[in-house]
């Protein structure tokens, strides 16, 4: 059977249900409080549906993935320390795909919330063989580490100023990062249309 991925996206918004029956709208997926969008998985020969897949996890696994083989590629086996900036799903699976393609050592993470990114570093501890760490700042994640990643819904996270020593850096979305960082680096690629990769 000849198969392909088609992803179907909900209009203007990222939700899958809509519950009007109480006061105001609430977009959900599975529980009030998640919002995520899905896949359709077709028969790409007949047209047949085959599956139809929750999008929230495949889409951290996405992109997580595609960071992790560009890191394999573009940066030497020595490679060995991470910082992250972000606790939630990106972050939990940006840090297993980087440790899958290097053998990393240290790894620390900072986010806003001190419970969320100690509660990262306790259970990235719990998975990997390195020594996981939550810090106070974002730059005390970021200083001295070989792969640099932010895995967050913010604007302006990573300054241009913190790309010493950083190998690697793999970003979830430009706004993240300062416009002098994209100018500032050696190689850049992207999937987004917006950017052209450049060498």
């Amino acid at each position: 059977m000849s198969c392909r991925t088609i992803a179907v996206k909900t209009r203007n918004k990222q939700y899958d249900m809509i519950d009007r029956s109480g006061e105001g709208r609430i977009e959900y997926n599975v529980e009030k409080g998640k919002t995520m969008r899905f896949v359709c998985l077709f028969d790409a020969a007949t047209g047949e549906l085959l599956a139809i897949l929750n999008d929230r996890d495949l889409q951290h696994i996405r992109v997580a993935a595609t960071a992790a083989v560009a890191c394999k590629y573009l940066t030497v086996d020595s490679v060995d320390t991470m910082g992250v900036l972000g606790s939630g799903g990106m972050a939990h699976t940006h840090t297993l795909a980087m440790s899958a393609v290097r053998d990393l050592t240290e790894i620390r993470v900072d986010s806003p919330t001190t419970t969320h990114r100690e509660e990262f570093a306790a259970e990235m501890s719990s998975k990997l063989e390195a020594d996981v760490v939550a810090t106070e700042t974002p730059r005390a994640a970021l200083h001295d580490v070989d792969i640099a990643a932010t895995c967050t819904n913010s604007t302006d996270v990573f300054h241009s100023k913190w790309l010493d020593g950083v190998d690697f850096l793999t970003v979830v979305t430009p706004s993240e990062v300062e416009d002098a960082v994209f100018e500032a680096t050696q190689v850049f690629t992207t999937t987004n249309k917006p950017f052209a990769a450049s060498e």
